[in-house]
């Protein structure tokens, strides 16, 4: 494994200069880089389950991030390969939400979702996206078929299909008057 003794560094930034960002940048030089999206977190078995690319996604462990995550977090990651669809994640940074415009596994998406009669999910389509809503942010956003939102979605492997669909990872309910 090449970067088996990568760690990030702790500095304490006392005189005002910040060691860490500068001493992580030299450790992380040659290692991939890649925006992720975190879509489920187990905080009992520590782990995250990132989509890093185009059909790329990994489990990867909390401590190796060494950030405070939650589902629809968006993060850089350094990583190497390991092995047939496996990755060590040598660190992580927090990004922003702007970071994503020309990525193809995610896409920010404003419109009206399809919502059936007694069904506790939901979906959103517009163009070649089909979006699945799971009944989770169904329910806490109260909605109803019609309503317009806006989400953040992403290219995900669904293990009962065998196949990547677009799943919905954070939604806001908008008002009626703001989209066409």
């Amino acid at each position: 494994m090449q970067y088996e003794n990568v760690r990030n560094a702790t500095g304490d930034s006392s005189d005002g200069i910040d060691y860490k960002s500068y001493t992580n940048n030299i450790l992380h030089v040659g290692a991939n880089q890649s925006i992720a999206l975190v879509t489920y977190v187990d905080n009992t078995a520590k782990r995250a389950i990132l989509v890093y690319g185009l059909k790329k996604r990994a489990s990867v462990k909390l401590a190796d991030l060494k950030l405070k995550l939650k589902a629809g977090s968006l993060i850089k990651i350094y990583w190497e390969e390991n092995g047939a669809d496996r990755i060590n994640v040598l660190g992580a940074d927090a990004q922003k939400i702007s970071d994503i415009e020309n990525l193809s596994y995610l896409k920010r998406l404003e419109g009206k979702i399809t919502k059936l009669d007694g069904k506790s999910f939901a979906f959103f389509k517009i163009d070649n996206i089909n979006c699945y809503i799971n009944p989770t942010l169904v329910e806490n956003n109260k909605l109803s078929n019609g309503d317009n939102v806006s989400i953040l979605s992403v290219l995900d492997y669904n293990k009962k299909k065998e196949e990547w669909v677009w799943n919905s990872i954070t939604l806001r309910k908008m008002e009626s008057k703001t989209i066409k």
